[in-house]
């Protein structure tokens, strides 16, 4: 099975945007974001029941209706991962989570984020795709 994959450039401006500081910020100050966004990423799929339940958002029913659309929307529905350390997307992972999934595509990063230099993360599991395929 090929990895699927995303350019950068084609998630939410707001989400680019965030992930390019954190890369300019700790890994390649001379970056430019003509490079970075121009860059394909794999989409993984994490166990989202592996998330410990004290990390997530608490969203009442209203919260959960309003961000469910981030879901779907192909430029929103991609948390960001750098190897197993959520990034960016814990609304949409409470939401998903909120709405009874147990698995969610993410696109990793990798090594374009330091995980070590950035703020607290998340651990996740990320699926291996051998195992995605055999449950499909």
């Amino acid at each position: 099975m090929k990895t699927k994959k995303m350019k950068i450039g084609d998630l939410d401006r707001a989400i680019r945007e965030e992930l390019f500081n954190l890369h300019a910020c700790f890994v390649n100050p001379d970056a430019t974001e003509r490079d970075f966004y121009s860059r394909l990423v794999p989409i993984k799929t994490i166990d989202l029941r592996a998330i410990p339940k004290e990390a997530l958002y608490s969203l009442d029913a209203h919260q959960v209706e309003r961000y469910s659309p981030t879901l779907t929307n192909p430029s929103t529905k991609f948390p960001a991962i750098a190897g197993e350390s959520l990034i960016d997307g814990l609304h949409r992972i409470s939401t998903a989570i909120a709405k009874g999934q147990t698995k969610m595509e993410v696109v990793d990063l990798g090594k374009l984020i330091n995980t070590d230099e950035s703020d607290f993360q998340i651990k996740v599991k990320v699926i291996p795709e051998k195992q995605i395929t055999l449950s499909m």
